[in-house]
């Protein structure tokens, strides 16, 4: 056969497939979604002389974090068919990471919302920033629409409102003013306000030291748990609406009165410097490190045990010491100018009372109840009266006294089971008081004394008769019996002036800590 050709026929080029993506992206937190991405093909073919070019990359979300997506769009490709020889399809890149951005820098004006992202040069959410900076004159709202914000650090000059969300710090928040109406503050670190604080709602409840300062008026704090915890008010007074929670130290300073008796209280160690009332109320086991009221009264309430290993002093009130389990007072001794009253009851243990450090109350009277033993170890002084029992629980039961027992009052009295037993000796030195306490009993005591009345003894009255009895007879007798008689009364009267003023000794006389102390 011969094969002719003979006219002409047609046959199709199906498009390649094509498949592209971009390189992964690695970028530091910006805010936003960009990604500076190249195209590259991940699947089919691209046919020498055919080239692609361009596109736009983003980040599927703005969040730093590893394995993050990248999605490529609008790749140009050169295929002199305007890129129509190829089935083009995209593939998100998912290796790709976004580190967090080392601090963020508030860029807005005075006032404004930690949420809007313009406020900020890249908005701190979530985990996305270390470092916050606020600056001088500015506040920031940190409202619920921050949602759950985690940070290194906060550094501000200016001022911080949490009014919801949470904000979460690592190392540490310091600022000179904050407030907070709600949210919480957490985390691993610590908190520094240190010129003015308000809490009226929220929680704080972090790892690190609370340190807080109020320079002007009272200071009032809610729901606080950290490491430790110091409230200073430097001319007001110390309150609280919401428990106080450490296991390491409360310590408070203020001008004014200091009041914390909310019952969720949970501290394991106070020292506190008030000269106002200083009031507490705590459960569990506490270490009193220190007290001081200079111009009121203390008292501590604590469901749980008391030891006192600082001073406890009201040089111008009274001290009331309750411990719902063992109450042992230190070395340091405790010191008041009105009553001590100390108490131990059998609530959580036994109820035993123990003194190794001196008890004075210049001017009132001692009073120790314990459920169960009590033991003394330490000198006992008092203007007034001295009281212990022990066995209030019921029997058994037992007081004792150490080598260094004394006790010092006007009365004293001691007893086991309600019956008494035998008190330790009178103080053979007197208890040393501070120097300014000392001198305020005896002015007090010394102007009591002077105000009462003085009773002067009437001169001795002279008999004439008698008199008249021992003249000698003859001329000048009369004479002489008279200068006999002035001798007689002048000696009365000098012997009357004598017991007067025995008897004006005996009324200035006073005795403060074992000290008698007369006008010089």
């Amino acid at each position: 056969y011969t094969v002719a050709a003979s006219g002409s026929t047609t046959a199709d080029i199906a498009k390649a497939a094509l498949t592209v993506s971009s390189t992964a992206v690695n970028k530091t937190y910006d805010g936003g979604l960009s990604a500076a991405g190249t195209a590259q093909v991940t699947a089919g073919t691209l046919h020498t002389g055919d080239t692609i070019s361009g596109g736009s990359f983003a980040f599927t979300d703005k969040n730093a974090g590893t394995d993050k997506t990248v999605r490529a769009a609008g790749v140009t490709l050169a295929d002199g068919n305007g890129g129509g020889n190829y089935d083009l399809s995209y593939a998100d890149n998912t290796a790709s990471s976004i580190t967090p951005r080392a601090v963020s820098t508030w860029i807005a004006g005075t006032t404004g919302a930690w949420s809007n992202p313009a406020n900020w040069d890249a908005i701190p959410d979530r985990a996305n920033v270390l470092d916050v900076t606020i600056p001088a004159g500015v506040t920031v709202q940190f409202d619920s629409d921050a949602g759950v914000t985690q940070l290194r650090r906060v550094t501000s000059a200016g001022a911080l409102n949490l009014t919801g969300g949470s904000l979460a710090v690592a190392n540490s928040l310091s600022t000179p003013i904050y407030s907070q109406t709600g949210g919480t503050l957490s985390g691993t670190g610590a908190l520094t306000v240190s010129t003015s604080f308000s809490q009226s709602g929220g929680i704080i409840d972090l790892g690190g030291a609370v340190d807080i300062t109020q320079v002007a008026g009272n200071l009032n704090v809610g729901a606080i748990s950290a490491g430790s915890i110091r409230l200073a008010a430097q001319n007001g007074a110390i309150s609280q609406t919401g428990a106080l929670v450490t296991a390491g130290l409360l310590a408070t300073q203020a001008a004014g009165s200091t009041v914390l008796t909310d019952a969720g209280n949970r501290v394991s160690a106070l020292s506190a410097n008030s000269t106002g009332d200083l009031v507490f109320t705590n459960t569990g086991l506490l270490d009193v490190r220190g007290l001081l009221s200079s111009l009121g009264s203390i008292v501590i309430n604590n469901t749980g045990g008391i030891s006192t290993s600082g001073a406890v002093a009201a040089p111008s009130g009274s001290i009331a010491l309750t411990a719902n389990s063992p109450l042992t007072i230190g070395t340091a001794g405790v010191q008041a100018l009105g009553d001590v009253n100390l108490t131990a009851t059998d609530l959580t243990s036994a109820g035993n009372i123990t003194l190794n450090g001196s008890i004075v109350s210049t001017s009132g009277s001692v009073n120790m109840a314990a459920a169960n033993n009590l033991v003394q170890n330490s000198a006992i002084s008092a203007a007034l009266v001295v009281t212990g029992s022990a066995g209030l629980a019921g029997s058994g039961g037992a007081v004792s006294f150490g080598a260094g027992a004394t006790t010092d009052a006007k009365s004293v009295s001691y007893l086991l089971n309600g019956l008494a037993v035998t008190a330790p000796p009178q103080l053979t030195k007197p208890v040393v008081v501070a120097p300014a306490n000392f001198v305020t009993a005896f002015l007090e005591v010394f102007e009591k004394a002077l105000s009462e009345p003085v009773e002067v003894a009437a001169p001795a009255a002279v008999s004439k008769s008698s008199t008249a009895d021992t003249e000698p007879a003859g001329k000048g007798s009369a004479a002489d019996a008279e200068g006999t008689g002035e001798k007689t009364t002048d000696a009365a009267k000098e012997k009357a002036k004598e017991k007067e003023k025995e008897k004006e000794k005996e009324k200035t006389e006073v005795v403060i800590g074992g000290n008698a102390c007369t006008p010089g």
